[in-house]
């Protein structure tokens, strides 16, 4: 296996892939919409207790449909599905869908994580706010309008009142003290640096983490990672929102049957998130890389895929000509230029199950390395001397 390389524009690092932020960062919510390029072929599993999901269950290997067409990561719990139908709204606008007899259906599968405990619950991203992100994915928004998104809006801006041309996808709303107050930026999936966005945007502007009992909540967030393995991209992007907190070895056990632990727990969490590759993988072998996603999540998250968490994972590879298959990945040309036989079917079938196996190593890896990105920096170990540990 070639060595394997950090890549800074997260997800958008696969060919084909868009993602685009809406953030209310007065209400605590947003949404991230991630749209695919055709012939995307999508899996995933929910672990956990509270998921709040749509379309999740035709990711099942056996179901009929097999490509997706976006995946929207969103706040407001189950209210923030919502933002998942403009994003159907703008994929049928773009011609984009599964095909049947009377309309293309545009196939979007949806997560979303709780954060209605901050800022203010009756803030949720919808329609509009999902068609925004999406049309920016699509490149449909004008490019002087997308410029003026690469900033948070404001009260005195224009885009904050929602004015000129074209419209503008920040709106107002009453807060719950009668006044109206503006919220709402777009932003695109990377920096004017070309680094994916990381921290409390999107749909991890709520986002929230370390919600054990006698704890302090703290900010969780979004997070992306992109792993390179000579031709290989795999990459993740996840919203942290968890009961636990960052893996510590240090932290003492947590007595989670106490009243208000993780199976009673108020604080309601969950970490969503997509990985996404360049390999040519079915579902079945998708539903293994989405598995591997979640033994990122444990590698970096204590405790997780408790009851009071909904932890969901969508794993994608794109598909499409620009594929690589595991021809490619092993150095040979493409399985449909070599003779068939025995020996031909079984030399290429190790070379399937090898190309997985590397595409599941690097998405833990690379899920866990995004949960880190979320969180921030970790705090310095303490000093251990002998048997006495300063500073624990």
């Amino acid at each position: 296996m070639s060595p394997v390389e950090r890549l800074p524009g997260g997800v958008e690092e696969v060919a084909g892939v868009a993602v685009a932020h809406w953030s209310d960062p007065v209400g605590q919510t947003g949404c991230t919409v991630v749209v695919l390029p055709p012939g995307t072929i999508g899996s995933g599993e929910v672990r956990g207790g509270a998921p709040a999901t749509r379309e999740f269950a035709l990711l099942a290997p056996e179901r009929r449909v097999e490509q997706l067409d976006a995946v929207v990561l969103s706040g407001g719990s189950a209210f923030g599905l919502a933002a998942c139908d403009g994003v159907v709204a703008a994929l049928e606008d773009a011609g984009r869908g599964f095909a049947t007899p009377a309309a293309r259906v545009p196939i979007v599968v949806g997560c979303s994580l709780y954060d209605l405990g901050v800022g203010d619950p009756r803030a949720r991203p919808g329609a509009r706010e999902g068609r925004a992100a999406a049309s920016r994915c699509l490149g449909s928004m004008p490019a002087e309008r997308a410029s003026e998104r690469e900033c948070p809006t404001d009260a005195t801006s224009p885009a904050a009142r929602g004015a000129g041309s074209g419209g503008s996808p920040s709106v107002e709303r009453r807060s719950r003290f009668g006044t109206a107050v503006p919220l709402g930026s777009l932003l695109g999936g990377r920096d004017t640096t070309g680094r994916a966005r990381s921290g409390p945007l999107g749909g991890g502007t709520g986002a929230t983490v370390r919600k054990w009992p006698g704890a302090q909540p703290r900010r969780g967030g979004l997070g992306s990672a992109a792993l390179r393995s000579g031709e290989l991209v795999v990459a993740a992007l996840v919203a942290v929102n968890a009961l636990g907190d960052r893996y510590d070895p240090f932290h003492p056990p947590l007595d989670l049957t106490a009243p208000g632990g993780a199976a009673g727990s108020s604080r309601s969490a969950t970490t969503i998130g997509v990985v996404v590759t360049n390999a040519a993988l079915g579902k079945l072998g998708l539903a293994l890389v989405a598995q591997s996603g979640h033994d990122g999540l444990a590698r970096a998250l204590d405790p997780v895929h408790t009851l009071a968490d909904g932890d969901a994972l969508v794993a994608l590879a794109t598909g499409g000509a620009g594929a690589l298959d595991a021809g490619q990945a092993a150095g040979g040309d493409d399985s449909r230029t070599r003779p068939r036989g025995v020996e031909a079917d079984q030399a290429m079938r190790d070379r399937r199950r090898v190309l997985l196996e590397q595409v599941r190593w690097l998405a833990a890896r690379a899920v866990a390395a995004a949960v880190a990105e979320a969180l921030g920096p970790p705090p310095a170990p303490p000093v251990v001397s002998g048997e006495t540990a300063v500073g624990s």
